[in-house]
């Protein structure tokens, strides 16, 4: 059934595995998103030839089962109205998966579209051309965490600024054992920023509780802190509690 639609939220594609599950999420997600949570969306699929799956069905979305490959079906689904695309990658760990995104932004480029386009993309090597081809936003397939595309939507460029906390190259966290009490997050954080110890994210209490970026005026007492450092920052457990005395 053509579904018409105008303003709306095309997902293209689904994962190969665990499809309803990591939907079911990545819906769930945008629908909590006050940003997002009255947008109408739609999905392109040749997934569920029979229909959506009740989880998925219960959400409101609609459905139009194809192969993304094809103009005509990106008519269908109104890839030239749409307000946000969502193009996923079928397979995660291959780089055909970019072959096929490549040939898809093409075909949504021919046709036009004022959609703000989010893109997985499998292989770094190819995030370039992607981006020529249209892509708005890109960042790896991360099937455990679907939010993280919801988040680049709501607020571009977190999706980078995430990307990079998962690896040790440029930015990534540290856990620095360091005594504190009753020092308020703001205290703190700016201890660290003035000393160059990086950008504190969270607070390890005396019990083991992690607390992430409480209120400025939080009074704090713990043992660690983690904190956000670039890899050219000499950070050390010494140096942190310095700061904290200093």
């Amino acid at each position: 059934m053509r579904w018409k639609m105008n303003d709306h939220l095309l997902i293209i594609n689904t994962p190969n595995s665990d499809t309803v599950n990591y939907l079911n999420r990545l819906i769930g997600q945008i629908r909590i998103s006050p940003e997002l949570e009255e947008v109408p969306i739609q999905i392109l699929t040749r997934k569920f030839d029979d229909g959506l799956p009740t989880e998925l069905s219960e959400h409101g979305v609609a459905h139009y089962s194809g192969v993304a490959e094809n103009n005509h079906t990106l008519k269908a689904v109104d890839v030239a109205a749409a307000q946000y695309i969502i193009l996923i990658a079928r397979d995660a760990d291959s780089a055909l998966s970019d072959s096929l995104t490549f040939d898809i932004l093409s075909r949504i480029k021919e046709i036009g579209t004022k959609a703000t386009i989010v893109a997985e993309v499998s292989d770094d090597i190819n995030r370039e051309r992607i981006k020529n081809m249209g892509a708005d936003i890109m960042l790896r397939p991360v099937r455990a965490y679907p939010e993280l595309i919801v988040r680049s939507l709501v607020a571009p460029g977190t999706e980078q600024v995430l990307e990079n906390m998962f690896t040790h190259d440029d930015d990534h966290m540290v856990r620095l054992d360091v005594e504190f009490k009753d020092k308020s997050w703001a205290d703190i954080v700016c201890r660290f920023v003035n000393a160059g110890m990086g950008v504190p994210m969270a607070i390890v209490n005396n019990n083991g509780t992690i607390h992430v970026n409480p209120l400025h005026d939080t009074k704090c007492s713990g043992k660690s802190i983690i904190t956000l450092v670039n890899e050219t920052q000499n950070v050390s457990n010494k140096r942190a509690q310095d700061c904290m005395n200093g």
